[in-house]
């Protein structure tokens, strides 16, 4: 299967409801920019025993993170890596934080992670929404991004908007699990049964290749590079 992003190009060009795939929306991973010691203690003071007292015990930050590349991914050997780890491992050795352990978690968990008190900050390819700020403490955005469409090569059910998908009956369109892009579709009138939800990218696009979805909302930097690594005959 072929596979292709939007309509001449990586976002999604057509009318109404496709305003959503068009326009930039902001993005930024929780706790990356700290700027001086005394902002880093008091946004690690999170659970039942503060994250700086347990460091300064010599136990390790807890950091939660999903995999999204290029935001987070995993290198060859099965580091964490990607745009956010990153950014917080230049900032926390700034401030002199070296020791980390990074745990794994669906993307729609990670905030109750956080609430839970399991991990002590978040590194994550992560909307700014208010609701979202309700709950947790973003660092400054650290990137402007468009959402995309990726769906078959050539388009053969001819999707270009969230309106195409809500208007069409039994197409379906896969998101991640608690992701903006799932709200999106809510928002636009995609009903919840064609809406599929998955813990990550990768198992979003295998449901297209196994023909279990016909399209995938999601930021167009992450479609970009799951095309640019594994190329479109990969599809």
């Amino acid at each position: 299967m072929k596979i292709r992003i939007g309509r001449g190009g990586f976002v999604a060009n057509g009318q109404g409801s496709a305003l959503l795939l068009k326009r930039p929306y902001l993005v930024s991973a929780i706790f990356l920019v700290l700027l001086t010691s005394v902002l880093a203690v008091s946004v690690l003071e999170i659970g039942d025993e503060d994250a700086v007292t347990r460091y300064q015990h010599g136990l390790p930050l807890r950091v939660g993170y999903a995999l999204e590349a290029p935001f987070v991914m995993l290198d060859a050997d099965g580091n964490v890596t990607g745009e956010a780890p990153e950014v917080l491992r230049h900032v926390l050795r700034s401030l002199g934080l070296e020791r980390v352990t990074w745990l794994y978690s669906d993307f729609g968990s990670l905030i109750r992670e956080l609430e839970s008190g399991r991990v002590d900050m978040i590194a994550a390819g992560m909307f700014v929404t208010a609701e979202r700020r309700k709950r947790v403490l973003f660092s400054r955005p650290t990137a402007f991004i468009r959402p995309g469409l990726l769906v078959q090569r050539g388009n053969p059910l001819n999707l270009l908007s969230l309106a195409d998908l809500s208007s069409q009956p039994g197409t379906r369109l896969a998101v991640i699990d608690g992701s903006i892009e799932q709200q999106q579709a809510n928002a636009a009138g995609v009903p919840e049964r064609r809406v599929k939800s998955f813990p990550d990218d990768v198992s979003a696009v295998a449901a297209i290749r196994a023909g279990q979805a016909d399209g995938l909302l999601l930021s167009a930097v992450s479609l970009r590079y799951l095309i640019d690594r594994n190329g479109a005959e990969a599809f």
